[in-house]
């Protein structure tokens, strides 16, 4: 695990080619490569809820933007109750 670890790597430019391809192939209007797809279904869950939001215009390929989202998540949740 720790040599896998030291060679997982994210590429911005990877992830929008691969996201062109697939766009391409599919016909769609774009395309978003996953790990599987229950990832794929908690990205679409999360666009969703992003809709009409600051963050709709959030471009995830922009690492350095991250952090700031990262730093507004909730440190603990246990109790919270859903928002509605």
């Amino acid at each position: 695990m720790e040599e896998a670890l030291q060679v997982i790597r994210t590429d911005p430019e990877l992830q929008q080619w691969a996201g062109k391809a697939i766009a391409g192939a599919t016909g769609a209007e774009a395309g978003l490569p996953t790990a599987g797809a229950s990832n794929a279904l908690i990205l679409a869950a999360a666009a969703c809820i992003m809709k009409g939001t600051s963050l709709e215009k959030h471009d995830p390929l922009k690492l350095e933007t991250w952090s700031p989202l990262i730093n507004k998540l909730p440190m603990h949740t246990q109790g919270s109750k859903p928002s509605s």
